[in-house]
């Protein structure tokens, strides 16, 4: 039997303010987005107006009381900033990038669900999302429905 242990070694701070411009989506069901091309945002743990529709390419944020993270996961940036239930969000200029939204439940995501049902800490629910992604790369559609992998998690 082999056993695999993820190692994390993950700093945190909290920042009072935090100011920049959406640059990549990574992941917009579970809240991932990249600020100036360098710094990762989580905002799964708080509740996002309109399932994030305005952070997109070129938006630009600022983020008030925002946890500062480095290293909390292997698969995402160096450095993240997570947003807490005290963090407050302010979205100072939208994109002129027209961008496609795809409307989605984020209760009905997988990583989502874990962090929720589980209450996952910041490395572990970033984990998981990486597992999600990596399981419908290779899964969807070719041998699995997305439907279907969507239902079957969590349970």
């Amino acid at each position: 039997s082999v056993s695999v242990r993820r190692v994390s070694v993950c700093l945190s701070l909290c920042l009072p303010l935090w100011q920049g411009v959406v640059s990549r989506v990574l992941n917009a069901e579970a809240g991932l987005y990249e600020i100036d091309g360098q710094v990762g945002l989580c905002l799964a743990y708080q509740q996002v107006l309109n399932c994030g529709r305005g952070l997109r390419p070129g938006a630009e944020i600022e983020l008030r009381h925002v946890h500062f993270l480095f290293r909390p996961s292997p698969h995402f940036p160096l450095t993240m900033l997570c947003a807490c239930l005290r963090t407050t969000l302010r979205l100072g200029g939208f994109s002129a990038v027209g961008s496609e939204f795809t409307p989605f439940d984020p209760r009905g995501s997988p990583a989502v669900r874990f962090l929720l049902e589980r209450e996952l800490s910041v490395s572990d629910f970033l984990w998981a999302c990486h597992c999600v992604c990596a399981l419908r790369e290779r899964l969807c559609p070719r041998f699995v429905k997305p439907g279907r992998l969507l239902g079957g998690a969590g349970g």
